[in-house]
């Protein structure tokens, strides 16, 4: 990570060197100085996969155990009571008598 580091450092000394011919007035810089750039933003890549692999790597800080916390007492539960179902309201309907011959 150290050497990725120093290269672009490198590759940026480079860039501004051509940054600045190219503000001079060299034509001949512009695609030089694209080219540096494109080195950079590759060696930034690199450099920003090899730190996440760095991190990953890096031991982890163990938690304190938490206090555990009461349960509170289950409610008891009420007993069952049987419904009867409730009557009809309706008035039963009268019979027709029968009638005999």
């Amino acid at each position: 990570m150290d050497e990725q580091f120093a290269t672009l450092k490198a590759q940026l000394s480079l860039a501004e060197q051509e940054y600045l011919s190219l503000k001079a007035g060299r034509k001949s810089a512009a695609p030089r100085l694209r080219k540096s750039l494109m080195a950079l933003k590759t060696g930034s890549h690199a450099l920003r996969a090899s730190t996440t692999g760095f991190v990953r790597e890096l031991p982890t800080k163990s938690r304190q155990p938490t206090k555990a916390v009461a349960e509170p007492e289950p409610e008891p539960e009420p007993e069952e009571t049987l419904i009867k179902p409730e009557k009809s309201k309706r008035t039963p309907r009268k019979k027709k008598p029968v009638e005999s011959e």
